[in-house]
C-alpha cells in the first residue's frame, strides 16, 4: 500500500470530507509524562485557567484522586500565609546536575 492511497476515518467518515478547523478542535493530547512547574500545587492546577477559585482547585484535586495525597504532604513555609495546603506547598523538582 502506498501512502498516496491511505485514508483515515472518524466514525465512518473520511477526514478529507470533514471541516479541518472543526476536526482539530475535537482532538486533544494527554501526555503520559506528568509535567509540573516549580511552584505551588495550586499554581500547577491553575495553570490552564487563571481565574479558578481555591474551591475549584480543591475540587479538581478530588476529581483527579489527588486531594488526600496533597492534604497528607508535610506543611512547608507559608508565603503568603494561608491554611490551604494547595496554596502553601511548593513542589520540589529535582535539579539538573
Amino acid at each position: 500500500m502506498s501512502l498516496g492511497s491511505l485514508q483515515v476515518f472518524v466514525d465512518d467518515v473520511d477526514i478529507s470530507d470533514m471541516n479541518v478547523t472543526w476536526l482539530r478542535q475535537q482532538i486533544g493530547v494527554v501526555s503520559q509524562e506528568p509535567i509540573l512547574f516549580a511552584t505551588t500545587i495550586a499554581e500547577n492546577i491553575r495553570y490552564g485557567r487563571l481565574d479558578v477559585t481555591e474551591e475549584e482547585i480543591e475540587q479538581a484535586a478530588k476529581e483527579a484522586n489527588a486531594h488526600t495525597f496533597i492534604k497528607e504532604l508535610p506543611q512547608v513555609t507559608q508565603i503568603p500565609p494561608t491554611h490551604s495546603p494547595f496554596i502553601t506547598r511548593p513542589i520540589n523538582l529535582p535539579t539538573s546536575s
